[in-house]
């Protein structure tokens, strides 16, 4: 799968996009369904929307800011792991989050899409779900993707386990 620089997935709606940070979930049981952007300016705010969520096995969630004009995290999620997503704009720069420390077999994860697309992304290339919980609520408070969280702008694949480029962004060492 490459990495194309303009998106065509997450959430298009023909009502204007609301300033400010806005949240938008999509769920996939017993149908695909997916509720309006909420406007949120809170973590409190964040944790309500995705609160009757929280049992399901598979979300979409996209947090944008000025409808994704001054950046958007989007976490897509299956199980317990967390595919993350940093856009500076739409069309942007765009990061993924990884777990550098993945060790583990050669095995994919598949996540829904808004559309019902799966797609197949290796596993390290992914995080907990609760690591991804945490990059929305980190870019809800500063704007920014996590320094916590290891990101790599525009890897070449996500179906391996290797970055494939320079910009490689691990977190500070502890």
């Amino acid at each position: 799968m490459a990495i194309e620089g303009s998106k065509t997935v997450g959430p298009r709606r023909a009502d204007p996009a609301p300033s400010g940070f806005a949240v938008n979930v999509i769920w996939f049981t017993p149908v695909r369904a997916g509720g309006p952007y909420h406007p949120v300016t809170s973590v409190a705010g964040l944790l309500a929307v995705l609160e009757p969520y929280r049992d399901h096995e598979r979300l979409a969630v996209f947090l944008n800011r000025d409808g994704g004009d001054n950046g958007a995290v989007w976490v897509h999620l299956t199980g317990d792991r967390a595919w993350v997503t940093h856009f500076t704009e739409m069309g942007g720069i765009d990061s993924y989050c990884r777990d550098a420390g993945y060790g583990g077999p050669d095995e994919m994860v598949g996540f829904l899409l808004d559309n019902g697309q799966l797609d197949d992304i290796h596993r390290y290339w992914t995080v907990t779900r609760a690591g991804g919980l945490q990059a929305l609520k980190y870019f809800l408070l500063h704007g920014e993707r996590d320094p916590g969280l290891s990101w790599v702008e525009q890897p070449q694949s996500l179906q391996d386990a290797e970055p494939g480029d320079a910009t490689d962004r691990r977190p500070p060492s502890q």
